[in-house]
């Protein structure tokens, strides 16, 4: 029975605060960076694409360290082609586009992505990635407008459906 009041005091919280931000378009929606361990990206360049996610929420005043965070940033990369150049020493060449998304860890909703696309060149493929990362300017105005626009449709999904979100605790 505790719980379930717990419950609902929680999301009446989670309601009203979202519905006053909504009013006010000044949100505090904080957004931690989650990255999933993985096998394509190498460990060195995961974690320098990490630290460029964190840098990004950070320049725009969204950072959160809570690893249980509800909203999350998180990069995903794909190889769109991958070139041995020849010579001493030899270089890889590697065209990556890197989509970035924001969303409800908890709903598993995403409410924004964008996709940067850069070409990094190294003596193997690790730095090779490296490279393409140190091209994502985290102050462009592409960054910029991919947390604004998350922030405003995070604002908006959950000012419009906190009553929803009411009666469904309720029936719990």
């Amino acid at each position: 029975m505790r719980i379930r009041h717990l419950i609902l005091m929680m999301l009446f919280g989670c309601c009203f605060s979202m519905e006053a931000m909504a009013e006010s378009s000044v949100g505090d929606i904080y957004i931690s960076v989650v990255q999933p361990e993985r096998n394509d990206i190498p460990q060195e360049a995961a974690s320098q694409l990490e630290n460029r996610m964190h840098q990004l929420i950070t320049a725009n005043g969204i950072a959160d360290t809570d690893p249980n965070g509800r909203f999350v940033i998180t990069a995903k990369s794909f190889i769109v082609t991958k070139d041995i150049i020849g010579g001493a020493p030899q270089r890889v060449s590697q065209k990556i586009d890197f989509t970035f998304m924001i969303g409800d860890i908890i709903e598993n909703k995403v409410f924004e992505s964008y996709t940067f696309s850069a070409i990094g060149i190294g003596i193997n493929e690790n730095k090779s990635y490296i490279n393409a990362i140190t091209k994502m300017k985290t102050n462009s105005p592409q960054f910029t407008s991919f947390v604004e626009k998350a922030k405003e449709k995070i604002i908006q999904y959950y000012a419009t459906r906190c009553e929803q979100i009411i009666l469904n605790s309720a029936t719990l």
